[in-house]
């Protein structure tokens, strides 16, 4: 029962809000100022990131078998295929658009820093070696997933389910259960995952200490715009690389204090994880005014539109 609730979950948080996040990345793309300098392309960034893990949410749902490490595919691809490899290539594909999406926040942070704080040296710097930087690091960081997950792939004819009875095999893909290495990935990828939220704290912190010592040389606009930046900066990616974080720590905490509940929190945390693009793309209209407006003026003309069919339309009929 919980499972079927589940899909049709996964299937709302991704399915409905597809035109919001179109809609999002043509008003960014379109009605971005050039006082905001090179926020936007960040914000595009994440945009993509975040719409390619919809997209791959919405072909490929998968639940655990519990008590192995196992999944069972549900969603768009069974309908048509029924293959091990294609759901641990789509499976792959989730946990690395998910992970660059988080990346792609994080970005922002040390771009903003040394711009406010070595602006001469971003100066030197051509945008192509900047833009090629993060091309590079998002590469390395899809290759990166995608070899750790194969190498702790397990056909499911080789888990080793003895002695509990296995899982129907139908739809059903399977990981290592135990070993070092399956370890050494888990313990990496906390240990990114934990870096990328300490260190975004971190480029926050250092850059509200920037504005302290340069309150005297800054004029009150200036300082006052680069603060109210800031604020904005974090509202749009700090607070969702932490709520990301978030429910995986949580989710930890809860398996392994109450273990039967495993499906539930599972569950939880993927909705949760899911659901923070949408978010972010609502934080981004309303935190930016020039978003904000854009949109207004849309609904407004579009409500005038309305108003002067529907005049034609009764003045016709009259």
């Amino acid at each position: 029962m919980y499972t079927s609730y589940f899909d049709i979950i996964l299937d709302v948080i991704n399915v409905v809000p597809i035109p919001l996040k179109l809609f999002s990345m043509y008003i960014v793309y379109r009605h971005s100022p050039a006082n905001m300098d090179s926020l936007p392309y960040f914000i595009l960034n994440t945009m993509a990131w975040d719409f390619l893990t919809s997209l791959s949410g919405i072909v490929l749902h998968y639940i655990p078998a519990a008590p192995f490490v196992c999944f069972r595919a549900t969603g768009l691809i069974t309908l048509f295929i029924n293959n091990e490899v294609v759901y641990h290539l789509c499976y792959m594909t989730i946990i690395a658009s998910a992970a660059n999406a988080t990346l792609a926040q994080f970005f922002a942070f040390p771009y903003r820093y040394m711009v406010i704080v070595h602006p001469d040296f971003v100066d030197k710097l051509k945008k192509t070696w900047i833009v090629a930087l993060c091309i590079g690091l998002h590469v390395f960081y899809v290759i990166l997933i995608y070899i750790c997950c194969y190498l702790i792939i397990v056909p499911y004819d080789d888990y080793p389910f003895a002695p509990k009875k296995p899982p129907a095999r139908v739809d059903v893909f399977c990981f290592q259960a135990h070993g070092s290495l399956r370890e050494s990935f888990v313990m990496m990828a906390s240990g990114i995952t934990a870096s990328i939220g300490i260190l975004t704290v971190l480029f926050t912190i250092l850059l509200y200490r920037h504005f302290q010592k340069m309150v005297h040389l800054y004029s009150k606009q200036t300082l006052e715009m680069h603060r109210k930046f800031l604020r904005y900066l974090v509202v749009i990616t700090a607070l969702p690389i932490l709520c990301a974080i978030w429910p995986q720590v949580v989710g930890g905490i809860q398996n392994a204090l109450f273990p039967q509940y495993g499906l539930e929190n599972f569950m939880f945390t993927t909705a949760l994880i899911y659901a923070q693009g949408t978010f972010f793309c609502i934080r981004c209209i309303l935190c930016f005014a020039p978003y904000r407006q854009a949109v207004g003026k849309m609904g407004s003309s579009a409500f005038s539109q309305n108003s002067v069919v529907s005049t034609v339309v009764i003045s016709g009929i009259n």
